[in-house]
């Protein structure tokens, strides 16, 4: 899995993305698809980032595009 960072303006979201569907393509297409999700107004799966805290469960989320500052890939590793 590939963890994705959604930045907006009051705070920082991961998604998970398999990273299988982005195999042969270039560094950053994951976050390419999950931007162009965002500006599509679709529902995305994604929890509140949490450093050294336990991790949030994930929520269905609908992001606005005007609050979105950045979308990137954040680190391939285990998903928990």
């Amino acid at each position: 899995m590939i963890q994705v960072e959604i930045r907006t303006i009051i705070g920082t979201w991961i998604t998970p993305v398999d990273d299988q569907e982005f195999e042969d393509r270039k560094p950053g297409a994951a976050a390419g698809d999950v931007r162009d999700r965002i500006k599509a107004g679709e529902p995305i799966e994604a929890r509140a980032e949490s450093r050294g805290a336990p991790a949030y469960p994930l929520q269905v989320m609908v992001f606005n595009p005007g609050h979105v500052v950045a979308v990137v890939e954040a680190r391939r590793r285990g998903w928990r």
